[in-house]
């Protein structure tokens, strides 16, 4: 096989006596013909490519060593002497997909080629000895607008929510996504005083404010445009169209319009429900719409439900990842936090553990006396292990190979969603903790080296992954390991609020 390397080009054109697209093939050397096994098969890469590829891109924009990377610029410059090219000039290139790979010569393809560019073609250049391909890499795509659709300007007042040729045609319409403050919406009827926030349904208006004063809202969404054209509006308040995204106020703005609006409402929201039971029993979940949350009327279709996720468990866990539902029972052990460790890597006689969690409103127990939020060891009796020892308190149990068993503790209120952080730091003969960069409390009696350890755990114990009573039921934020002993002073530091 030859060892010469080679760049091959496709370029993707609309072809209009097709009409579609077809792909064009263009290769530098001797040209190249793949072959019946792959894939395409029997394609002809003609060897026109003069310079097959010269491209920039600048890290930083605006002559800043900061901000975004510019758009790159490049060209592929094809033979052209026997004007064999004269037919791109009839082909639309622009806006489309350009590969350029580079391999051996004889090399499979396209497995036995490396990808250089995936790029977008700007305009094909015919001349009389070359033709020249203009370039532009993916970050083009990232230039266009997201909104696309303008207005129209072909209001009739007072009828409309498109503007007007003379106000607000061929700008863009809003989108909003998520929750905003501050927000200015768009005059889009100058007549009725209608404006829009966000092209689409939208969520909820939670407050419009003229030149900062709050107006009252009229309790009136609109099902439709006709519905907000015909309402009659008292000054001071407003009425929505959420189906439209719009609002109309009562009177003429004494100054600027601002609001607080929720956007898109064209998704969906991920609910969870959490049961947990001691016996085996059958559970049922019922979900309907509900009046109560001063944006829309309950109704039989103002609720769609997609993507049940249901998993049986031993213990409870953190719902983080999306498990297709399927005939079949769907099980899934907790989702922890297992780091295989040696003795090289953690010192068997001292270390400092930082645990930075958020309590779940969920029972405080399954199965057993504690639950567990991590540690360091490999079996029960050759750990140090932090856990929650009852309903109002946090401590941390050493247990040496060969040596006494040893617990201290500090009291934690464990209140649901709030964040605690809680430290540990040991060496021979003593070990202290501390919650919150409160005081210290230690322990001195029977602090030996570990035997050995096998893995440092965030979520469960060191010595068992899978048992109801080893599994942490926080949401565990943040952990930090460090191979050394800190003093207590610089303890109550890492684990201050």
């Amino acid at each position: 096989m030859s060892q010469d390397l080679v760049t091959l080009v496709e370029v993707t054109a609309y072809d209009p006596s097709i009409p579609g697209t077809r792909v064009l093939r263009f290769s530098s050397g001797r040209g190249t013909m793949t072959r019946p096994t792959e894939t395409p098969a029997n394609v002809h890469f003609a060897p026109r490519l003069q310079q097959p590829i010269r491209f920039k891109r600048s890290m930083f924009s605006n002559v800043r060593v900061s901000g975004g990377s510019t758009v790159g610029v490049g060209d592929i410059v094809l033979n052209n002497l026997d004007q064999g090219l004269a037919y791109l000039r009839d082909l639309g290139i622009d806006g489309r997909d350009v590969v350029v790979r580079v391999g051996p010569q004889d090399a499979p393809y396209p497995t036995g080629y490396t990808t250089v560019l995936t790029g977008t073609a700007e305009q094909v250049e015919v001349g009389a000895r070359t033709a020249t391909i203009r370039l532009r890499d993916k970050l083009q795509v990232l230039s266009l607008p997201l909104q696309a659709t303008l207005y129209a300007g072909g209001n009739v007042l007072p009828s409309g929510a498109e503007g007007t040729a003379d106000d607000i045609k061929g700008r863009r319409k809003p989108l909003l996504f998520g929750r905003r403050f501050q927000l200015v919406p768009v005059l889009v009827n100058t007549a009725r005083l209608i404006y829009q926030f966000h092209d689409g349904q939208a969520q909820a208006v939670d407050a419009v404010y003229d030149q900062g004063v709050a107006l009252t809202f009229s309790g009136n969404d609109r099902a439709n445009l006709a519905a907000l054209e015909a309402a009659t509006v008292a000054a001071g308040t407003y009425d929505t169209c959420l189906a439209l995204g719009l609002v109309r106020l009562g009177a003429s703005a004494a100054g600027r319009i601002t609001m607080a609006a929720r956007g898109d409402a064209a998704g969906g929201y991920l609910c969870a429900l959490e049961v947990t039971s001691s016996v085996s029993t059958t559970i049922a979940a019922s979900i309907a719409p509900a009046a109560a949350d001063n944006t829309a009327s309950a109704n039989g279709n103002s609720l769609f439900a997609w993507g049940a996720q249901l998993e049986a468990e031993s213990a409870l866990t953190n719902l983080s990842s999306y498990i297709p539902a399927t005939s079949a029972t769907v099980t899934r052990s907790a989702d922890n936090l297992i780091l295989p460790v040696t003795s090289g890597q953690v010192p068997l006689d001292r270390g400092t553990m930082i645990f930075e969690f958020v309590p779940r409103p969920v029972p405080l127990v399954i199965g057993g006396a504690s639950v567990v939020l991590g540690g360091i060891g490999d079996t029960f009796s050759n750990t140090i292990y932090i856990s929650r020892q009852g309903n109002t308190s946090l401590g941390v149990t050493y247990i040496p190979s060969g040596g006494t068993s040893s617990t201290v503790s500090r009291t934690c209120a464990f209140t649901p969603g709030t964040t605690y952080r809680f430290g540990v730091a040991w060496q021979p003969g003593r070990y202290a903790i501390c919650i919150d960069g409160g005081a210290i409390a230690a322990g001195q009696s029977n602090i030996v080296p570990l035997a050995s350890v096998a893995r440092i755990a965030v979520g469960c114990a060191p010595w068992s992954t899978s048992s109801a009573n080893t599994l942490s039921n926080a949401v565990h934020r943040a952990f930090i390991y460090a191979p050394v002993c800190v003093a207590d002073a610089v303890l109550q530091q890492l684990t201050a609020p």
